[in-house]
């Protein structure tokens, strides 16, 4: 992923759910037929489909055959690989940090923004979490966010006091883990001395912020990613709305200045917010709906009146602005296209 200077970005968790039947006629649902012209079609072979949607090819993978997992009938797993589908109408995919680094690793011509474009072209898919890391080596300290989040130094999204874990584990919470997002700050370094032996070497100042996003956090997340194409510049974004470590905390929020040490990490980076949409999640077939279903009577209405001028109509069309969310659609439909 995306590094600036002494900061790594990373997938570090990611899960969605596919509808069977859309996964079963994968070669309608996008157009990627170069990569996919060598696997063959057939409704027993779940398995495959979904490593397509990773960029796997099966032949690479050691999957084992797993039963009753996630609710699901069927599970295969490999590593932190897990493919689980039967009982249901929908195929689920979960990858663990484990499973996302064997993912870049095997992958042919790895992307993750690939991924997550494949993911959303399917008219019914669910994204329910995403964990985005940044790995920093110096850049952050410990004990200096222990000290400013002990002095309530800070200012958060997050309504609940952080949770802070000294000792063998040296961590910082901001959020719930039921919630739809969730700040971890820990010691990266600590955490692997404790899990190797001494012969592998550690980095030292090993920092990690990792968010975790849920449900429609995760999409808007992705929303902001395939509109910039940048990961980097969502992530500090989005840390940048979230969480501010100040010089001191003032009666008027506004006014309390945000310390150079965290300036640094964000890297200046202008605030995103999180934004949420209700219902079901925006794609081509819920902007049809909309289309023929609540405004094509009306757009009839208009025509009849006009003696069916659709020249008139489609200038005025021309004219309008698309917002956020449309944008974020046509850039992923455009992507997925230039494949065709």
């Amino acid at each position: 992923m995306k590094s600036k200077n002494d900061r790594k970005i990373l997938i570090d968790w990611l899960t969605f759910t596919v509808g069977v039947d859309a996964l079963l006629d994968m070669d309608k649902a996008y157009h990627e037929r170069e990569f996919f012209e060598s696997v063959r079609y057939s409704g027993a072979n779940i398995l495959e489909k979904a490593c397509g949607i990773l960029g796997l090819r099966l032949a690479d993978v050691n999957f084992l055959e797993r039963r009753g997992w996630y609710g699901y009938e069927m599970g295969y797993v490999c590593g932190g690989i897990r493919i689980c589908y039967g009982g249901c109408d929908t195929v689920m995919v979960d990858l663990s940090g484990e499973g996302c680094r064997l993912v870049e690793s095997l992958a042919v011509n790895h992307d993750w923004l690939r991924v997550i474009q494949r993911v959303q072209s399917f008219s019914r898919r669910n994204f329910s979490r995403l964990d985005i890391a940044c790995d920093t080596f110096g850049t952050l300290k410990m004990s200096q966010i222990f000290k400013y989040v002990e002095e309530f130094r800070y200012i958060s999204r997050w309504k609940m006091l952080p949770r802070i874990v000294k000792g063998r584990e040296e961590t910082v919470d901001f959020g719930s883990p039921k919630s739809r997002t969730m700040l971890r700050i820990y010691n990266k370094s600590l955490e692997r001395r404790c899990k190797v032996d001494d012969s592998v070497e550690v980095p030292e100042d090993w920092v990690r912020c990792e968010l975790q996003l849920r449900n429609d956090a995760v999409d808007s997340f992705l929303r902001e990613w395939v509109a910039c194409q940048d990961v980097s510049k969502v992530y500090f974004g989005i840390m940048a709305n979230q969480l501010r470590f100040v010089k001191s905390r003032e009666k008027n929020l506004a006014r309390s200045v945000t310390v150079a040490w965290w300036r640094r990490f964000l890297d200046n980076s202008a605030p995103i917010r999180l934004l949420y949409n209700g219902g079901l999640a925006y794609n081509l077939q819920s902007l049809e709906k909309y289309l023929y279903g609540q405004a094509g009577s009306s757009m009839k209405a208009w025509l009849v009146l006009s003696d069916w001028d659709v020249d008139t109509m489609l200038d005025m069309v021309a004219r309008r602005k698309v917002n956020d969310r449309q944008q974020a659609l046509i850039s992923v439909m455009s992507t997925l296209r230039k494949h065709n």
